[in-house]
């Protein structure tokens, strides 16, 4: 199932060289300029007005496949949907005043054919250090690039201190591998500790299973909405980015799912930037808290580890619908559980 389904995961980590002044939630800025950066990296043109259909390079031009990845009717999805094969990762910590020598890290995580498309993030990422981030455009310089090893969560150096380093493994995951670790844990009972606001969409397959909060987005994480956000994009990453069509039923997945209990205690966080390049305001608020589930998870255990490094529902690109998997282990001198080691990824430790 998934063969072909490759997930890597890198980190960046830039050494602030003027005082900059960033929002608390860093990923729409992260990928904002990202896209700038990226565009004039790769532009052939004097017109970086130009729309991208209109450059006769634009097949093969990687902004326009990273950045502003295009459909066909027949994969059933409008352009503004398509998942790009690529997941920001930001910091955490509410920090918005960096003086000069602090450093600002944030992860990368790469799907697919995108894999083969890490030096352009990090010639984006170390060219827009000129130009700066944030209010009054402080500038940076990219310090180091690593990438994660998988099972062991270890950093491996791939640039350090303005040079490469030679490395042949991309340390990335497949979704076998994925399979192989969820046999190992426990099957009836995890909690999703949402760690980036979750914007989930209803669909009308699942219209009964929660509350819409506004404009068709879930009011809470039911399971059977968190399943059909998470196998709807794995599909389609699979189909535009791995070039592979997931030919598995997945009817029986959304059967099994109404028999999940779902346990919700999360809320609503605001939040917004924006676009100076659709020139509109971009509604990046969503959920966040925690939500436990039990009953017989098996057969959804290597797609929730999966989502833990791809995110789910709406703007993930930006850092939207990052989550942790915590799961019950067993006290010690008694029965009962209580909430184990938080893993977010394939973990010989986990990421908490």
């Amino acid at each position: 199932m998934l063969e072909g389904f490759r997930v890597a995961e890198y980190h960046f980590t830039l050494r602030v060289l003027e005082r900059m002044e960033l929002p608390k939630f860093k990923g729409a800025l992260l990928r904002g300029v990202l896209g700038y950066s990226l565009k004039r990296v790769c532009w052939h043109g004097s017109n970086t007005d130009m729309h991208c259909r209109q450059c006769v390079l634009h097949a093969p031009c990687p902004y326009a496949y990273l950045f502003e990845t295009c459909t066909s009717k027949r994969l059933g999805a409008q352009p503004a949907d398509m998942p790009r094969p690529y997941v920001l990762e930001p910091p955490l910590d509410g920090k918005t005043d960096y003086a000069p020598g602090d450093r600002l890290a944030f992860g990368l995580t790469l799907v697919g054919k995108a894999i083969d498309y890490l030096p352009y993030f990090f010639a984006a990422y170390a060219s827009q250090g000129a130009f700066g981030l944030g209010k009054d455009w402080g500038r940076y310089e990219l310090e180091r690039v690593e990438a994660i090893e998988p099972a062991t969560r270890q950093a491996k150096a791939l640039f350090d201190d303005g040079h490469w380093i030679p490395s042949e493994d991309t340390w990335s995951v497949d979704f076998s591998q994925l399979a192989e670790l969820a046999g190992q844990l426990s099957a009836t009972q995890v909690t999703l500790s949402l760690v980036t606001p979750l914007r989930l969409t209803l669909s009308q397959r699942t219209r009964s299973s929660a509350k819409e909060y506004v404009d068709g987005l879930a009011a809470e994480p039911a399971f059977p909405v968190l399943l059909d956000n998470l196998l709807k994009r794995v599909a389609l990453l699979y189909r535009v980015h791995c070039g592979r069509v997931w030919t598995d039923s997945r009817e029986a997945l959304h059967e099994a799912a109404v028999g999940v209990r779902s346990e919700c205690d999360t809320h609503w966080v605001p939040w917004g930037r924006t676009s100076t390049r659709q020139g509109r305001d971009l509604d990046y608020g969503g959920l966040l808290g925690r939500a436990r589930y039990s009953g017989d998870l098996r057969p959804f255990l290597p797609f929730l580890l999966l989502g833990s490094l791809i995110h789910v529902g709406e703007k993930c690109d930006a850092g939207n619908g990052l989550y942790r998997l915590v799961w019950p282990r067993a006290t010690r001198g008694g029965g009962g559980e209580r909430e184990g080691r938080q893993y977010g990824a394939i973990p010989a430790g986990g990421r908490g």
